[in-house]
């Protein structure tokens, strides 16, 4: 016979799941350059200071070089060595974007998810 307490514990912890329902808040990602060596920055990413808690940001890096082009180089690009996303989260405490990624060259732009959309991210 099993016990009411497991029987509790089991329903407690499947009320504490996440639902279908729930919806992710993508924030807007701000880009600050931090070190500038002529051709390329080091880019610090941050949440937009009116992001919610539990809020999101999604970047990625687009290329510029063939943006009129039908195919403009991203990253991750959901290639296996960026493991296999379309995009890199980022929260208020944690960061997905492998930091030799955070090097950009000039002929790279960062965008971030709306929820809809890629949009370029905003500057400092």
């Amino acid at each position: 016979m099993r016990s009411p307490l497991w029987a509790a514990l089991l329903i407690g912890a499947a009320l504490s799941l996440p639902t279908a329902s729930a919806q992710t808040t993508y924030c807007p990602v701000q880009v600050i350059p931090d070190y500038v060596l002529g051709f390329a920055y080091r880019a610090l990413l941050r949440l937009d200071p009116a992001c919610p808690p539990g809020g999101v940001g999604r970047v990625r890096k687009v290329s510029t070089l063939n943006s009129y082009g039908p195919f403009v180089p991203q990253k991750p690009g959901g290639l296996p060595q960026y493991g296999g996303v379309w995009g890199w989260n980022l929260t208020a405490i944690s960061s997905s974007v492998p930091s030799r990624e955070l090097w950009t060259t000039l002929h790279w732009e960062w965008n971030y998810w709306d929820g809809t959309d890629w949009l370029p991210a905003e500057g400092p």
